[in-house]
Order: C-alpha cells, then sequence, then structure tokens
C-alpha cells in the first residue's frame, strides 16, 4: 500500500478541509455542481492507486517512460528558448577581446 508514504489518510482529510471552499467554487463556476469531487476519499486502509509497474514493456515505456522523456525535452526547450531570447535576464555580459 504506498499511498501511506506518499500522505497519511489524516493529512488528506485535513487538505481536503483546507481546500473545501476553493474547490465548491471551482465546481460552481465551471461544473455547474456543488461538489468538485463525486466519489469520497477512500478509507484510510485502501490504497489511492495500484503502485505497481507493468510488467509488459511496451506498457512501461508508454505509460511512463515517453511521458516522462517528452516532459523533460519539453522543459529543456523551454529553457533553451528562455536563454536565447532573454539574454539580459543573465546579466551583464562582459565584452572579449
Amino acid at each position: 500500500n504506498g499511498s501511506k508514504l506518499v500522505m497519511s489518510h489524516a493529512r488528506r482529510l485535513v487538505v481536503q478541509a483546507e481546500h473545501a471552499a476553493g474547490n465548491q467554487a471551482v465546481a460552481a463556476r465551471y461544473l455547474g455542481r456543488d461538489a468538485l469531487f463525486r466519489v469520497p476519499l477512500p478509507g484510510p486502509d485502501q490504497p489511492l492507486a495500484d503502485a505497481t509497474l507493468p510488467t509488459e514493456s511496451d506498457a512501461l515505456l508508454r505509460d511512463f517512460v515517453v511521458p516522462f522523456v517528452r516532459a523533460l525535452g519539453n522543459q529543456m526547450a523551454e529553457q533553451r528558448a528562455t536563454d536565447t531570447l532573454a539574454p539580459e535576464a543573465k546579466g551583464p555580459q562582459r565584452k572579449r577581446g
């Protein structure tokens, strides 16, 4: 049950209570209903998700590796674009020569 490693059930309840007003506002504004989440939180002994990796390599690549590498590549491309478009953000440049 890996969910206890992420956040305890008691902590999940606290976080849900802390964000109740905002969640209700989002639900009303964008979904036209009272509650953002229709399914209640799982109980303290229920896992939040199956914490196992797929046994097939194709599924592992498709579901985990490819999205991670794609997101990393996008992040690196955005950083390069920022560095190229805004050299003044790095501070004053020294002239060589």
